[in-house]
Formats: C-alpha cells, structure tokens, sequence
C-alpha cells in the first residue's frame, strides 16, 4: 500500500498530524481496534519522556522498526506491557528491534515475546541494555531452545 510507504518516512508525531487533517487521512493513517483509534506508523523511535504516549496511540501490529534507545525503567515497564500483548493488537511485524542503553531489570520477558511473535525479526540490538542473570537467562533460552531431556538446542 502506497500510504504505509509513505508513512515509513513519518515521524509518529506527524502522523498524529495527519490524522486530524482530514477524515481521508485519517482513514489512510489509522486503524480502529481494541480501545478505539490507533496510529498506523512503520517506523516509531521512543524516548523515556514520550513512551507512556506513543505507545498507547500506536497501532503495534503495522511497527516494523522499533527504537527504544535509553529507555528509564518506567518507560521500558510501559513498553513491556505493549509488546506482551496478545491477539490482533499484538506486535508481530517487528524486523528491527533497538534497545540500546534501556533499563530491562524486571521487563526481559518484553523480548522474548517479541522474539516469539515476531518471526521476521532480522535485527536485535541490546548492547549496553541492563539484563539482570535471570533476563539474560530468558533470553538466551529464547533464542537458542534447548531439549531438557537431552541438554540440546533444539
């Protein structure tokens, strides 16, 4: 579709813009679901200040690149609850998550379930992000499973 193509060059904030435009681009850069209207943006870029806000209005399914960098611990608890999400307003399109810098203590299991819904996953950065030994535990689990009984990657 040409106005996802569009939008890939948007910030989420002009998309917000562009919403309340015209009742045609609103139609074009937004979709109804669970909990009313939500932003259709392929590319969105959160900070500890905007979080609780864009990832609210955002319409995680249509997120193909997800920049997280430097996230406090409260916004990260906020993006954790987004991409645990389950059903049509899960996040599964993911190729490209970045979470640099980010304050994961207690808020691992956000990755493994991108990991998990998101099979198209190509990029993952975590350098410098704050695993604790269990998160980093859960997350080597998800990417490389292994059988229990033979001690294997599966």
């Amino acid at each position: 579709d040409l106005s996802f193509e569009v939008l890939s060059f948007l910030a989420i904030e002009s998309v917000s813009r562009l919403v309340c435009a015209a009742v045609d681009l609103r139609e074009a850069c937004s979709v109804y679901g669970p909990g009313g209207w939500r932003l259709v943006t392929p590319h969105l870029q959160l900070t500890s200040g905007n979080c609780m806000k864009w990832v609210q209005q955002a319409w995680l399914p249509s997120i193909k690149w997800l920049q997280a960098r430097e996230l406090s611990a409260r916004a990260c608890q906020v993006l954790s609850v987004g991409l645990e999400r389950r059903g049509p307003a899960a996040a599964r399109a993911l190729v490209s998550l970045d979470l640099h810098s980010t304050k994961l203590s207690g808020s691992a299991g956000m990755v493994v379930a991108a990991l998990r819904a998101c099979t198209g996953l190509r990029s993952l950065n975590l350098s410098r992000t704050r695993l604790r030994d269990d998160g980093a535990e859960m997350l080597a689990g998800a990417l490389a499973p292994e059988d229990i009984s033979t001690g294997r990657c599966k």
